[in-house]
This record gives structure tokens, sequence and C-alpha cells, in this order.
């Protein structure tokens, strides 16, 4: 690989870890506002139901199919960037240099996969109910929108996710490579 090639992967690499942060960072920002949506939601019912003795229709379906799934499913790719998610640091923690390096990136592709299958139901699902055009019965309140929430939260899960085995990759060969352990052909790939 020539030094113009390896600069243009470089670029290449940076430019998709944009576009993977500025995604995360947009459905974290859609995760928070439903928090606060649900919140104003919640003061307003109660207050209505309080003083005027008239509640919001559908507040429990607004919580539970609108502000809820939201809430879960489109902050999932933060807390993974934040490595915020739950762990098993009494193991990981004993392991050192390329086994830790190859347990992180298991653990990961297993990750990939299941919450790979969770999204490919929860697209399934919404392809049925968009079909059908679901909503509820009790107050007639729209669903299927909000079931392409659980498939577009898992996919930005998933591009986060993939963004961390290749920065775990490339943070291996970076120090394989500074210790002399391998030459500079076999980090970058050639």
């Amino acid at each position: 690989m020539t030094p113009a090639e390896r600069m243009n992967a470089i670029r290449n690499e940076a430019l998709l870890d944009k576009i993977v942060l500025r995604l995360t960072r947009a459905f974290a920002l859609l995760a928070g506002i439903a928090t606060l949506g649900l919140a104003a939601h919640m003061v307003v019912d109660v207050c209505l139901r309080f003083f005027f003795n008239t509640p919001i229709e559908g507040t429990l379906e607004y919580v539970t199919y609108w502000w809820m799934p939201c809430i879960v499913f489109f902050g999932l790719a933060l807390t993974q960037r934040r490595a915020e998610n739950i762990d098993l640091p009494m193991l990981h923690e004993r392991l050192t240099g390329r086994t830790a390096t190859v347990s992180s990136i298991i653990a990961h592709v297993l990750t990939v996969l299941f919450v790979g299958l969770i999204g490919w139901y929860g697209l399934e699902n919404a392809l049925a109910q968009t079909a059908v055009g679901e909503f509820t019965s009790a107050t007639n309140t729209l669903v299927w929108p909000m079931r392409w929430v659980v498939p577009v939260g898992i996919a930005i899960l998933v591009l986060q996710l993939l963004a961390d085995i290749r920065q775990t990759l490339r943070q291996d060969s970076g120090a394989l490579a500074s210790k002399g352990a391998v030459n500079e052909n076999e980090v970058f790939g050639v």
C-alpha cells in the first residue's frame, strides 16, 4: 500500500467515524427530546386530571408506544459509544494485550449478531404493522409508525458496534506496531 493510498484509507475511516458519531448524537438527541416529551405529557395529564378531572385520552398508549421506545432504542448507540453498557470487568480486566483485544472483538461480534436478530424481527414487525395500519383498539391511537423505532435504533447501534470493532483493531495494530511486534505491512493488511 502506497503512502497516498494509506492516507486515503485513513481519511475514509475518519469520515465513517464522523458519520457514525453524528448519527449516534442525532438519535441520542431524539431520545432526549422523547424524554422531555414524556415528562411534559405526564405533567399535563396529571394537572388536567387533578384540576379539571379530564385527563389526556390515550396517555398510557402514548407513553407505551410512542415515548418509551424512542427513549430506549434511540439512546442505545450513545450508550455503546460511551462504553456505559453492562459489562463483565472482572473477566476483561484480567486479560492483557492480544487476549483482551480478541475477547473484546468476540464480545462485540456476538452483540452485533444478537441485536441484529432483534433488529431483524423488529423490521419484520414494523413491515407487518405498517401494512395493516396498526392502532390501539381502546383509544384509536396510531401505533404503526413507532414500530420503526426498533429497527432504526438497532441499525444505529450496529453501526456503532462495527465502529467500535474497527477502533479496537486499529488500537491493537498500533500498539503492536509501536512495540515492533509486527511490521508495517501486517498492520495495514498488505
